[in-house]
């Protein structure tokens, strides 16, 4: 009797084993739009560039198969302009645009800014490696968890569903998990990007 309790004690912790080690990510994606996903909303980032500290606001102008908005950087950069990435951009796009000149009026095709494309998310969301750019050349980027996101949302403190990746060139990521708009929530790739507040009215 006490060899076979043994035994059962040691299936039982090969079993916990092997489920502890399989992946965290669902195969199944998030398809809903969140409700701060449309025109007028504003989303407000902090960045910390190299000890250089200023917000990065983000104002939706337009947001279907394309998205379009304006933003602006406060002091000390004082600098504004507008981007629009394409349909083909948000579907496919591996490399990230983060810098801005002021006065830019940006169609992306290739590259997102702000926004992971889907193929990124989708990766992401299967824990499979994904190989983008985010400047630095190419680095891999692999799912490590999901977290809640603190964010002020029209004043009052919230938080977002997220993915939480790294990659190989030591920066990390914080997506929204939304197939439909995956956000960047934030990046640490040196410097950092942080949204911090969500306007909807």
């Amino acid at each position: 009797m006490k060899k076979y309790s043994h035994l059962l004690s040691i299936l039982f912790a090969a079993m916990l084993l092997i489920f502890t080690a399989c992946p965290k990510a669902p195969a199944k994606a998030s398809y809903d739009m969140p409700p701060f996903a449309k025109e007028g909303v504003k989303l407000v980032y902090h960045v910390d560039y190299f000890g250089d500290e200023y917000d990065f606001i983000v104002d939706m102008k337009h947001v279907s198969k394309e998205i379009e908005f304006d933003w602006k950087m406060t002091e000390p950069v004082n600098s504004s302009g507008n981007v629009i990435m394409t349909e083909k951009a948000l579907k496919n796009a591996k490399l990230l645009f983060n810098y801005y000149s002021d006065g830019d009026t940006l169609k992306l095709e290739e590259y997102t800014s702000v926004w992971f494309s889907r193929a990124v998310y989708d990766a992401l969301k299967k824990g499979e490696d994904v190989t983008i750019d985010a400047g630095d050349g190419d680095e891999v980027l692999s799912f490590e968890d999901y977290e809640d996101f603190p964010v002020i949302i029209d004043k009052e403190e919230s938080s977002l569903k997220c993915i939480y990746s790294s990659s190989d060139l030591f920066g990390w990521f914080w997506v929204l998990d939304s197939q439909k708009f995956p956000l960047i929530l934030k990046m640490d790739i040196g410097w950092t990007i942080t949204l911090t507040e969500i306007i909807t009215k």
